[in-house]
């Protein structure tokens, strides 16, 4: 098992378990200073002083503290860290993409998870999955408490909520998904509580079918999104939107990829309109016909398959 191990490790050390490792992915976002091609750090990491105060501590850029503050403070507690004063000076808001930065991250860890799991043994994949549940779990409560000595800033709240977000991502994807699909095993050998309700009004593309058909979801002609006929810009946003209209009953992520495949119209089981579905999909929309709501795309969509 030690394969299994050294991955959840790889997993853990991607994620912070304290407020000093924010820093390191800021640096991201921030152009670095040219003058030295070989230093990948950005200008806006210095040397910080810390200053201790009745609530905890407070780190002060070395070169905007004065002779008496320094004098008064032991170099053994001098850390390189972000001058974000400096840094909201230069930069507004709208700079700093933390959702799209999160949302790759997010794709990147599915993949490597996906990818271990495909080579997994039985034992070995359920080892995994059980062990990653765990560590989610962990990871979550160092979040939760990673602000105990510092006053963060908005940044910084962001990018923790937003890692924070990840982790249940992920978490849903594994019970959903990855328990069932990426392990070379069947379904009678996983544990109950990862395996999905078969009735098919309980499925996740029969719960959107729905929605695609009295018109609260919608997909353009110019293959754009729109929620309650708002557009919404991104796929990340639309598949949030609907799963709080849904009352989180379904993971964002697993909305996005039916979204995406029904967008693509590709041919697999999350393209919600495929051939196989079509005596369930003209109930639904014999259903939101006698609701006078059944919407001009799901129409078309039941004409292509009747079609074809």
């Amino acid at each position: 098992m030690d394969e299994v191990i050294n991955f959840l490790n790889q997993f853990s050390d991607r994620f912070p378990k304290n407020w000093l490792k924010i820093d390191d992915y800021l640096n991201e976002f921030l152009p670095k200073d040219n003058k030295d091609p070989f230093n990948f750090e950005s200008k806006y990491k210095k040397t910080h002083i810390c200053s201790f105060t009745s609530k905890g501590f407070n780190f002060i850029p070395k070169d905007k503290a004065s002779k008496e503050m320094i004098e008064g403070t032991s170099r053994l507690f001098d850390l390189k860290l972000i001058d974000y004063d400096e840094v909201f000076t230069d930069f507004d808001k709208d700079y700093f993409n933390i959702d799209k930065w999160c949302s790759n991250r997010l794709e990147y860890e599915l993949k490597l998870i996906r990818e271990f799991l495909f080579d997994c043994s039985v034992f070995k994949g359920i080892y995994l999955i059980n062990n990653l549940l765990k560590e989610l779990s962990e990871i979550e409560r160092s979040l939760d408490n990673i602000w105990d000595f510092i006053e963060p800033n908005w940044i910084q709240t962001e990018i923790v909520n937003e890692l924070k977000i990840n982790l249940g991502y992920i978490k849903d994807e594994i019970i959903e998904n990855f328990s069932t699909k990426d392990i070379n095993t069947n379904y009678s050998q996983l544990p109950n509580k990862y395996k999905e309700q078969t009735s098919v009004e309980n499925t996740i593309w029969y719960k959107l079918a729905e929605l695609f058909a009295d018109g609260t979801i919608n997909i353009t002609n110019s293959l754009e999104y729109e929620f309650n006929g708002m557009l919404i810009e991104s796929e990340h946003k639309m598949s949030r939107t609907i799963s709080k209209y849904l009352r989180d009953t379904i993971s964002p992520l697993s909305i996005k990829s039916y979204l995406n495949r029904t967008k693509s119209n590709s041919d697999d089981n999350k393209n919600i309109f495929i051939k196989s579905r079509l005596n369930e999909l003209s109930l639904i929309a014999v259903k939101a016909e006698s609701e006078n709501k059944l919407s001009s795309y799901f129409k078309e969509k039941l004409k292509e398959l009747n079609q074809n």
